[in-house]
């Protein structure tokens, strides 16, 4: 079943940029790729299940939530 948008008559999309400034986007066209990847990401190798995958990827994100709070990083 297709979610429905915040209005009804409006279609959902997602966009995948080709990098922060667009320096992947050339070859992600040209072999029809959706090249998706996080710098902020550590080695995902030693990740032994779901669980500690979703840990290493949410590390970021924290780091970069904490970073852009109102009343700045956490000390």
């Amino acid at each position: 079943m297709r979610e429905k948008s915040r209005h009804d008559n409006e279609p959902l999309a997602w966009l995948v940029r080709g990098g922060r400034d667009g320096e992947i986007e050339s070859e992600a066209l040209a072999e029809n790729l959706a090249i998706v990847a996080w710098r902020g990401i550590g080695d995902i190798s030693t990740c032994e299940n779901w669980q500690a995958l979703k840990a290493e990827v949410r590390r970021p994100i924290r780091r970069l939530l904490r970073a852009s709070s109102p009343t700045g990083p956490a000390s």
